[in-house]
């Protein structure tokens, strides 16, 4: 777990941190943040779609230190496992003849060099604030420093934690007020918008508002908060990483994204998971073609109204599975989400909550985001059943490699998931990292820390 104690730490220990820290620093105090990552429960990619989603915290988390500087340069430098050289970005260059450039130009201009594009996730914050007119101006730029331990390509929202970190240590070191909701939801725009990413909100509200032991419920349309879920006794739930990396900007989790929303505009609503599985079996499935050409579907309605996708007219996209899974996960977290509120007969609810997990993979399988690795994994928690206390598993967040969701009861459950690792090692020969749901607070019960003057001066 990432520990801001040990960071700070290392802040004082290390002269490398300490120069880049205080280098043109405004001030000798800074700002440090600590945002997790998180394990998809249930709701994955129909969070576009206006789902109810299940998630969770995980231990890992990103840590960000920020002193402001003197001048009006922003730079960022990650270290750890993910050392990255230092990028530096002017203030000035989001503006142009004194006007705030467009969204679409300053992504370019990180699009621009794949060396720096991280840089995105955390400088692209002082922008969104600005577009956003959440601050008229900076005056001052910033050292920001970042530490993450969670994995990038895992599937639990390593991009998230970092924006959520980012734009947190901003807002403290500015005197900005955001709600969590309003945090997250400008981190979403620095993905979407400035990094380039398509992610729905969900990582981003986890990130912030998760809370430790708990599932966040979160009904995205787009993002209202339906409180929090304790587990029952006894009852756990792991993240294992395939391995596989996976990316929310893959050709895969995009095209079924767009096939998603092809879905919605054929059938006129606002989102897809507002119409029920009854009314779209009995209605609606038969309006939605199985598959559709980018092409085709230009000619006939248009672009879908994403904002964050565009339609290829040689892509196939496949509209009704698309929008099967939207509307039937929607209804599958529903009942997950009660049986997770049982206290008596456990093992027999935790059977029913463990089917619809296996429903949701089959599901995203379907839309195209499974993979060999996410199956094998899912298929040797089946195998180990009831009987050694494994009772559901799916793949989760936007599929395509990253994590698998493991439901585990009692104490068996807890040393079956380390047969599960070690068998999907000794298949595949790769490294499966078990990751804890609810293992931390979420940035804003974590809440942003000023570390003093003593730090430098020891």
């Amino acid at each position: 777990m990432q520990d801001v104690s040990d960071f700070t730490e290392r802040v004082r220990q290390d002269p490398a941190w300490r120069a880049f820290l205080w280098d043109e620093a405004l001030e000798s105090t800074m700002v440090v943040t600590r945002a997790p990552g998180r394990i998809d429960v249930m709701g994955g990619v129909a969070d576009y779609s206006g789902a109810l989603v299940a998630q969770a915290t995980i231990g890992e988390a990103a840590v960000v230190a920020l002193t402001k500087r003197k001048d009006r340069q922003v730079r960022v430098w990650s270290v750890g496992g993910d050392t990255r050289t230092a990028v530096q970005i002017s203030l000035d260059s989001f503006f142009l003849d004194g006007e705030l450039r467009t969204y679409d130009a300053v992504k370019a201009d990180f699009l621009a060099d794949p060396a720096a594009h991280w840089a995105a996730y955390l400088a692209g914050a002082f922008f969104v604030l600005l577009a956003e007119h959440i601050t008229p101006q900076f005056e001052t730029g910033a050292n920001i420093l970042l530490h993450s331990d969670v994995p990038a390509g895992a599937g639990v929202s390593s991009s998230a934690a970092i924006e959520v970190a980012a734009m947190q240590a901003i807002s403290k070191a500015y005197g900005l007020v955001l709600d969590g909701v309003a945090l997250a939801r400008l981190c979403q725009i620095v993905e979407n918008c400035v990094a380039g990413a398509p992610c729905g909100v969900m990582d981003q509200m986890t990130s912030a508002l998760g809370t430790a032991g708990e599932l966040l419920l979160l009904l995205c349309r787009p993002h209202e908060v339906h409180g929090t879920r304790t587990l029952p006794p006894d009852v756990r739930i792991y993240g294992i990483n395939s391995g596989v990396r996976h990316s929310v900007g893959g050709d895969e989790y995009t095209r079924a994204r767009i096939a998603a929303f092809m879905a919605r505009k054929i059938l006129n609503v606002e989102y897809l998971a507002q119409i029920s599985p009854s009314a779209y079996r009995a209605d609606h499935i038969e309006q939605v073609p199985e598959t559709i050409t980018g092409a085709e579907f230009l000619a006939r309605y248009g672009e879908t109204g994403d904002l964050v996708t565009r339609i290829d007219p040689g892509t196939t996209y496949g509209a009704r599975a698309a929008a099967s899974h939207a509307i039937f996960e929607h209804e599958r977290v529903e009942c997950f989400v009660d049986l997770m509120s049982r206290t008596e007969n456990i093992a027999a609810a935790m059977n029913q909550a463990g089917a619809l997990m296996y429903g949701a993979h089959w599901s995203m399988s379907r839309i195209g985001l499974g993979c060999p690795e996410t199956d094998l994994l899912v298929n040797l928690a089946r195998d180990a059943g009831a009987a050694k206390g494994i009772y559901g598993a799916k793949i989760t967040g936007g599929g395509c490699g990253g994590a698998v969701a493991l439901l585990a009861y009692g104490d068996d459950g807890v040393e079956a998931v380390g047969e599960i690792v070690d068998q999907y090692q000794a298949q595949t020969g790769r490294m499966a990292q078990v990751f804890l749901a609810g293992a931390s607070p979420g940035a804003l019960a974590f809440g942003p820390r000023t570390v003093s003057s003593e730090l430098v001066e020891n």
